[in-house]
This record gives structure tokens, sequence and C-alpha cells, in this order.
């Protein structure tokens, strides 16, 4: 019998191809210098995004949204708002699906992994984790970084 966890992680693993051959059709995207790390829990993780973002950390997980439209990127995270505008760079979160209250991670470049446990956001410049709040199947660094 198939746990949710695994079930979820089986369809972030679809959801990335799926990514994959979507990118290739829209034109070329930026691209991670390597791979997702083991999470802290030993899980290996899948690459589901990069992208420029506007991010929110939620107890129930993190909602990262388009900068250029406010669209949501990561759809399959219930508890995200599908969309959040972000004017003039000056990013306020909203409040999730749930009512709960958001940390702002930031503006910028980022590269997500998908895990059993739990997706996990890193900076693309440094690889520092950006989603710590209620995450702790995600590694402090990535070591990667974006072309």
């Amino acid at each position: 019998m198939m746990t949710m966890k695994t079930a979820t992680f089986l369809l972030l693993c679809t959801l990335s191809s799926i990514l994959s051959v979507e990118s290739a059709v829209i034109g070329p995207i930026k691209k991670a210098t390597c791979g997702c790390p083991l999470d802290n829990f030993g899980d290996t993780g899948v690459l589901i995004n990069t992208f420029p973002f506007f991010a929110c950390a939620y107890t129930s997980g993190t909602c990262d949204w388009n900068m250029d439209n406010g669209e949501l990127e990561n759809t399959a995270q219930g508890n995200c708002p599908s969309s959040a505008v972000c004017p003039s760079g000056t990013c306020d979160c909203p409040l999730d699906n749930s009512g709960g209250t958001g940390a702002n991670l930031g503006l910028g470049e980022g590269l997500q992994c998908a895990y059993p446990n739990g997706a996990c956001t890193f900076n693309g410049s440094n690889g520092d984790l950006m989603n710590a709040l209620g995450q702790s199947n995600c590694p402090r660094t990535s070591g990667c970084s974006i072309d």
C-alpha cells in the first residue's frame, strides 16, 4: 500500500517531468548547475522549479509566485492562494488558504526541490535554504547556483 508521502513524492516527480517538457516548448529557462542535495532524512530530491520568485513560508508549506504576473508557481501546494500581486517590488504575504500568516522569504531567483517530507526552496545565488520555517527535512544549503 502506498503512503500519502510516497504518493505526493511520485506526483511531484511527474510534475517535474511535465515542467521539463513545458520548458522545452516555451523556451530556454535558467538551469541549476547541480542536482538536489539529500535532505536531512537522507531522501533524494527532485528539482521541480527554477524561477524568479516572490515567496512566503507558512506552517502548511511555502508558496512561490511569479514576479511578472503574480500567478502561483507551485500549484500542487494546497495552502497557497492562486495569485499574489507584488507591485513595484514591494511584496506582502497574503493569508494562505487556511487563513495562516506567512513569513516573507524575499525576492530573487531560486530553485526548489521536492522530497517525500516536503519541498525545499533554495536561494539561486548562494544556495542557502529559504524556507527554514517549519521545514525540518531541508538541508541548510543546496550547494547549487543558477546560470
